[in-house]
């Protein structure tokens, strides 16, 4: 991707400023422009899809995607300060479909690095995995399909409302970026394709681009199980 690292902006939520963006709307996935995975019957609606707020002090900082009956995935800078240090567990609180729990252990990526300027590699390594004092019901994810320039997706929030269409605007093995402008709090919300019929998420939104007039989003791709373990649990 072009010159990354030095146009991006994480987007985690300050205390009390984190909102969920306003271009939303309900609806279906759109199909990705694939020759070999695109359809272009409409879709079917999609699985269970978690996606939850996370709260830190009363206050939307980010989003996550719940992965796992207790574990769900999140952006790595979402759950550091300033400084670098991990925020403390007792501050979070993950809000999915009307239900809350709190956050029992958090293991980001070994690659993240909380204090390097945003950039590619930065955004690559951006998710961090939760583990959940209570559980919530989730469905099994597909995951492994990888779009590229031209593709379509979106960004799923709770509640069932999407940030879309969202076109890929360029990419490489490990980030893209997207057309679609985001607002303050919305990393960790997963970006979700329709690949033969079936939703597959394919990326954590990490990012967006500094310039005001595109303000797209930058994203991590999910690829494997490892993404979405971000490397599995230290105990």
């Amino acid at each position: 991707m072009k010159s990354l690292a030095t146009t991006l902006t994480l987007l985690a939520g300050a205390a009390g400023c984190g909102s969920e963006t306003p271009y939303v709307g309900p609806g279906h996935l759109a199909a990705p422009a694939s020759a070999s995975a695109a359809t272009n019957a409409a879709p079917a609606p999609p699985p269970l899809l978690l996606v939850a707020q996370l709260r830190y002090g009363g206050e939307l900082r980010c989003h996550a995607v719940v992965t796992e009956r207790r574990a769900a995935l999140t952006a790595a800078h979402c759950v550091h300060a300033d400084d670098g240090e991990l925020l403390g567990l007792d501050g979070f609180t993950l809000v999915a479909d009307g239900r809350f729990t709190g956050i029992e252990a958090i293991l980001p990526d070994a690659d993240f690095d909380p204090v390097a300027l945003a950039g590619a590699d930065t955004v690559a390594a951006d998710r961090a995995r939760l583990l959940l004092t209570q559980p919530l019901p989730v469905a099994p994810m597909r995951i492994g399909w990888e779009p590229h320039a031209g593709h379509v997706v979106e960004i799923a929030l709770p509640a069932g409302r999407r940030i879309a269409p969202c076109r890929v605007l360029r990419d490489d093995a490990r980030v893209f970026a997207l057309d679609c402008p985001v607002a303050q709090g919305v990393s960790g919300a997963p970006v979700v394709a329709v690949v033969d019929g079936v939703p597959e998420i394919v990326g954590l939104v990490s990012a967006r681009e500094h310039d005001p007039m595109v303000a797209g989003a930058i994203v991590a791709r999910i690829r494997n199980e490892a993404d979405l373990a971000a490397g599995g649990w230290t105990r």
